[in-house]
């Protein structure tokens, strides 16, 4: 295991230990601040936030005795995802765990699901930099496994299911039990697109160093 990898399986246990311990989920009423710290955070990621549709907010809390700060996405259920990048390498979720939820306002046949906001953002980036206009897709976000149920419910309305889960075995288990879930609509895994990365927003920022 080179050093690389070390530093992020650290990063991953330390993820998981605060998420366990999180406390008194706060939202900055600094506001003045809080746009330049999403920005920033998002920036770093190559997400362009201008263009994407989420409530995000710079949330605080304390967990392990200390005090954390970074952005939160708001979920369906006034939860957060929680992301601070040099905390952590994927997002956490705090407080009540749901789906975030972007309808396009229309009638749609086709939904796109996403692993985490951040998948979602750097889809939304990906898309606009190929002129493709993501504004009337209706998406959902699950945040935390949990919400993996209360997903397939809602995907059973449209006819097409276009899956943007993580290129590993969790995210082939997660579209194979869509399929079975809804056998009256098309699930499509399209983490073909980023084969050989992670994820979606892995592929991004490596598209972004490559231009």
């Amino acid at each position: 295991m080179n050093l690389y990898n070390v530093g992020m399986e650290k990063l991953e246990k330390y993820r998981l230990s605060l998420m366990r311990n999180i406390r008194e989920v706060k939202v900055s009423h600094n506001q003045n601040s809080a746009e330049k710290i999403v920005r920033d955070e998002l920036l770093e990621e190559g997400i362009d936030w201008s263009i994407v549709n989420l409530p995000i907010r710079v949330i605080e809390f304390q967990s392990l005795n200390r005090k954390y700060r970074g952005i939160g996405i708001e979920n369906s259920k006034k939860g957060y995802e929680f992301y601070n990048r040099s905390l952590m390498l994927y997002p956490v979720s705090v407080g009540e765990k749901g789906l975030t939820i972007v309808s396009g306002g229309k009638n749609n046949d086709i939904a796109f699901c996403f692993h985490d906001s951040l998948d979602y953002m750097a889809w939304c980036t990906y898309m606009a930099a190929q002129k493709k206009n993501t504004d009337n897709a209706d998406c959902y976000i699950m945040g935390d496994f949990s919400t993996f149920t209360e997903l397939g419910k809602i995907a059973k309305k449209y006819k097409k299911i276009l899956c943007y889960f993580h290129n590993d075995q969790c995210g082939e288990v997660m579209v194979n039990t869509l399929r079975e879930m809804i056998k009256g609509s098309s699930v499509v895994d399209m983490s073909n697109l980023y084969d050989g990365f992670e994820c979606i927003r892995f592929y991004w920022k490596d598209l972004l160093t490559r231009q």
